[in-house]
């Protein structure tokens, strides 16, 4: 069993926070442990120190730095997690581009930013949320970017392939299963006709700037900023702020809120928010 002392938990701390502007609380200790042990197996050392030494002298630092950033990102997330999104995007949002629609032209798209889409559950249940909605009203047309900065669950959510049996209540109980192909071994993917409307792509939010060309109408950064430093949040809420329509609508997390940042953002109901202009 490994065990990491004060000081090498503070210098991982000091470049998790560098990286990627999470702030590691001193309970997080037996997580690091618990993600990280098999990487200094596979190194052949004993410590957290020696494992510290090797991040500065290694050949390859991009790469033992991502593979760093995949081990100590969270990745929890489902299908129509926080359904009351997705019923707010069907009962307001959606229609209320139908009506722009009437004004505009028909090539207008819909863009939309899943901004930490992890294995790819968020995108996936925007794109079928739309697809519903279009199934009974003119359609819709939109683009799905997905970006996360850990390349392991974003190879996930290009696949597209998940355990049938953890497809969550809303997939299992209506009409979203028929957005699903059965493969073996109890797995099931999502059929092409939704995975071609999302672009996946790495990003780390800590980026200065986002390499984004045009401004999204919906943003989604859910159960994310929680684990960000005060310094990053307010960095990212400006360049979402930047990248969001002028009648654009974020989403954020349930045990998330903005009321510090009310000059950027205006409240619309629990955990949905517009711009302030």
């Amino acid at each position: 069993m490994y065990q990491i002392t004060d000081p090498e938990f503070n210098t991982l701390k000091e470049l998790v926070l560098k990286i990627l502007g999470i702030r590691l609380s001193d309970s997080k200790k037996v997580l690091v442990i618990s993600r990280f042990s098999s990487k200094l197996r596979e190194l052949g050392i004993n410590t957290f120190q020696e494992y510290i030494s090797y991040l500065k002298e290694c050949a390859e630092p991009a790469r033992e730095m991502e593979d760093l950033i995949n081990r100590i990102t969270t990745n929890e997330t489902s299908f129509f997690r926080e359904f009351k999104h997705f019923e707010y995007m069907t009962n307001v949002l959606l229609p209320q581009m139908q009506n722009e629609k009437k004004n505009l032209s028909d090539t207008k798209e819909m863009r939309i930013w899943s901004s930490a889409c992890s294995s790819g559950e968020e995108p996936y249940s925007i794109a079928m949320t739309i697809n519903e909605y279009n199934e009974n009203n003119p359609s819709i047309k939109y683009k799905i970017l997905a970006t996360d900065v850990n390349t392991e669950v974003l190879e996930e959510a290009y696949r597209g392939i998940y355990d049938e049996k953890n497809l969550g209540k809303h997939v299992h109980a209506n009409k979203y299963y028929k957005y699903f192909d059965r493969v073996s071994g109890g797995k099931i993917k999502v059929k092409d006709s939704i995975k071609n409307k999302i672009s996946f792509r790495r990003l780390n939010l800590m980026e200065k700037r986002y390499p984004l060309k045009e401004p999204m109408d919906l943003i989604f950064c859910r159960n994310v900023m929680i684990y960000f430093s005060e310094e990053m949040k307010s960095h990212v809420l400006k360049m979402f702020y930047e990248y969001l329509k002028d009648t654009g609508t974020l989403f954020v997390g349930h045990s998330e809120n903005l009321f510090m940042y009310k000059d950027l953002y205006q409240f619309r109901q629990n955990t949905i928010y517009s711009k302030v202009l």
